[in-house]
């Protein structure tokens, strides 16, 4: 009975905005630039299944929201070799939003190449959820952001992408393969997986994953930063992230695994290497596995920055160098879920281990959607309750996954797992919020709210998706709680939130 009441309550709850437009690629304009050309302001296009071979130019109206309805994985914009693929130009804000595209095929080759994935100049849009990989930057000079450049006053937010596989080569400076943060900018760069990037070749490799030249500290937040690579011919400085000389970045509760520095004469940080000024921050990551000459781990070689609770083990060249371990740091296995899967397991040192202060509310999920201070070794309200983990993953035990696109007209259905006589929750919210349930973490779906269903883990919801013309372009968030009682007092922990735009 509680089932057959979802869909009219789910009709009340979610308010559309009755200026907003939706426009469709290719239904209405067979381009996604005609479309960008023609929105206006709070305007929704929605991108249906392919690929679209252009290279945008972003209009200077703000607030449009590109999305590729069935996510990346189906929905493909290719510069085809032929220039970067997706220039923003200025005053755009966090209302701009490009979300659910695999943005790739960009290439640039002339003597000084900025941004060949995507450009930002003083600009501060919302990028996420998008799969940004094999956009190269082949100069002879200049090769700076394979997959990002951003410059000028702005503060974008970059959260929940995959930036793999892009690649700078032949320059004499190849600089941020996956990310490069120019003067000026300070992006909040949260929750996204930075993978396999590459500085090749040429004399200087800087920043494989992230490179930051800005003095404005940059956060740099939950994010997987892994496998990335500085291999020019001489100098080779921070495998997965360098912060340049006078640059600032806030480095919080990332896991950095298996970045290189090598070969090259001069060869510091394969994790971070520091060599900007005091005024970040380095604290909750785990440093596991990287190589470099010296300062494998991290190399600070500018002003120390304020540094704690990070796990750095296990590093060739040395754990540290310029850098005095703070008293909260370890140095142990972390006990991920196996090769290439960065997730920590029930065991892992990890767990409950990091600093809350110093991540603050930059991040309230991780990297895979996951709330974050979740009570991940359960001991409840007895002993420290939700407690932030270190490093990029929060470890809890309950999960919450859909069963198929959100597709007006189709049926989906939610599905809740969870430790054995658990119980669950599961509330929908067209608004997000952060409220946080001790001992079982933040809950992210804001007020007001409603009930999709209640029941013991497993727990399974059908929902048919009504066919209202009103919805669609709309944005709903999912979470649930899984909760029991162990020893007499309350445990588990909030479910990963569901971000879900109808269609």
């Amino acid at each position: 009975m509680r089932r057959l009441s979802i869909v009219p309550v789910l009709l009340a709850v979610l308010v559309v905005p009755a200026a907003a437009a939706v426009l469709y690629v290719p239904g209405t304009y067979p381009t996604i630039q005609q479309a960008l050309n023609a929105a206006g302001s709070g305007d929704v296009i929605l991108v249906a299944p392919g690929t679209y071979k252009e290279n945008l130019t972003w209009p200077s109206t703000d607030g449009i929201r590109l999305v590729g309805a069935c996510g990346w994985a189906q929905t493909t914009i290719d510069g085809n070799q032929n220039g970067r693929v997706i220039s923003f130009g200025s005053g755009l804000t966090r209302a701009t939003v490009l979300e659910g595209f695999t943005v790739t095929g960009g290439f640039m080759n002339t003597s000084r190449n900025y941004g060949c994935g995507i450009h930002l100049s003083s600009s501060s849009p919302t990028i996420r959820h998008n799969h940004i990989t094999g956009n190269v930057g082949d100069g002879t000079s200049w090769n700076y952001g394979g997959g990002f450049y951003l410059t000028g006053s702005s503060r974008p937010l970059i959260e929940r992408n995959l930036i793999s596989k892009n690649i700078l080569r032949n320059g004499s400076w190849n600089y941020g393969a996956g990310i490069y943060v120019d003067s000026g900018a300070a992006p909040d760069i949260i929750a996204n997986q930075i993978l396999e990037n590459e500085n090749q070749a040429g004399s200087r490799g800087y920043g494989g994953g992230i490179f930051v030249g800005s003095s404005t500290p940059s956060n740099v937040v939950s994010n997987v930063i892994a496998g990335n690579l500085c291999q020019a011919g001489t100098w080779n400085y921070g495998g997965g992230i360098r912060v340049y000389t006078n640059g600032a970045a806030n480095i919080v509760n990332n896991t950095i695994v298996s970045n290189i520095c090598n070969p090259g004469s001069y060869r510091y940080g394969g994790g971070i290497e520091y060599a900007g000024t005091a005024a970040g921050a380095i604290f909750n990551n785990i440093v596991v596995g990287n190589t470099g000459a010296t300062g494998g781990g991290i190399t600070v070689t500018g002003t120390a920055p304020p540094s704690d609770f990070n796990n750095v083990w296990n590093n060739t060249g040395g754990d540290y160098n310029g850098l005095t371990p703070g008293p909260n740091s370890i140095a142990l296995d972390p006990l991920f879920g196996g090769t290439q899967d960065y997730h920590l397991t029930f065991r892992s040192p990890c767990i409950d281990a990091g600093s809350q202060a110093a991540l603050g509310t930059l991040a309230l999920q991780d990297y895979d959607g996951d709330s974050r201070r979740l009570d991940g070794n359960l001991d409840g309200l007895a002993g420290n309750g939700a407690t932030l983990d270190i490093g990029a993953d929060e470890f809890g035990v309950g999960q919450l996954a859909i069963s198929g696109p959100p597709q007006l007209g189709t049926k989906v259905t939610f599905d809740v797992t969870g430790p054995a006589g658990a119980a669950w929750v599961l509330l929908y919210s067209p608004w997000t919020g952060s409220v946080f349930l001790d001992p079982y973490g933040y809950m992210l779906v804001g007020v007001p709210f409603g009930l999709l269903g209640s029941g013991a883990v497993p727990g399974k919801v059908p929902l048919a998706l009504p066919s209202v013309a009103a919805l669609i372009g709309v944005t709903v968030h999912v979470q649930g709680v899984v909760a029991l009682v162990v020893g007499g007092q309350p445990v588990g922990n909030a479910t990963n939130r569901l971000d879900l735009t109808f269609f």
